[in-house]
This record gives structure tokens, sequence and C-alpha cells, in this order.
């Protein structure tokens, strides 16, 4: 789980929206855990497309986190993925980034 200061919460800020981690006051980057994904209650959960693959997908990664699948986004199955020298490295697409990133979380009907 990345929380305040790991780079994935200005990504998320840039875009409008707030790192729940942040806001149970984890900082830098930390396992996930049952207690950790409980107290969060994420509505969404932006993820690293190699990280979910190796979790076997959406219905992989809920199997192998119940926790997850009790939070919003896991009832709802509101899960990002982006490539992760996208969501981990700034420079001259910054701005293609966050515009899909804004795009795959506030308009995902438009993601084809």
């Amino acid at each position: 789980m990345f929380g305040e200061g790991s780079g994935a919460d200005a990504l998320v800020r840039a875009i409008g929206g707030y790192d729940v981690a942040g806001e149970i006051g984890w900082s830098g980057m930390r396992p996930v855990t049952d207690e950790g994904l409980i107290a969060a209650q994420p509505e969404l959960v932006l993820m690293m497309t190699d990280g979910l693959a190796s979790a076997g997908g959406v219905d992989g990664l809920l199997e192998r986190l119940p926790a997850l699948a009790a939070t919003p986004a896991g009832e709802h199955r509101r899960f990002v993925d982006m490539a992760d020298a996208q969501i981990l490295g700034y420079g001259p697409l910054t701005a293609d980034v966050l515009n899909a990133l804004a795009v795959a979380v506030y308009a995902p009907e438009a993601v084809s």
C-alpha cells in the first residue's frame, strides 16, 4: 500500500482524488494487510499492471485478499491498473498519464 510521500499519492491528488492510505496516517510504502484494507475502505484501487497480473487479475486478487473483497472497491470491482513505468515515472508523458488515469477513474465507460 502506498501512502503519503510515496509518489503514488501525488498522482492520485493530481487528478483530484485522495490517497486513503494517507488518510489513515500511513506514509511511504507498506505491505497490504487485512487490517490496513479494512481501515482504508478504498472506493477504488490503483495498481500496477504487472502486480495485478501476478495476482491473477481482479478475480485472483479478491480471492487472495478477502478483506479487499469486503471494501467498496472490491464490492464494486473498481480497479484501475496502469503500466508500472507510467505510475512510477514522471517525464514528458506525465500529462498523458494523468489524462488516462482521470478517464479510467472518472469515466471508465470511455475506456475502450
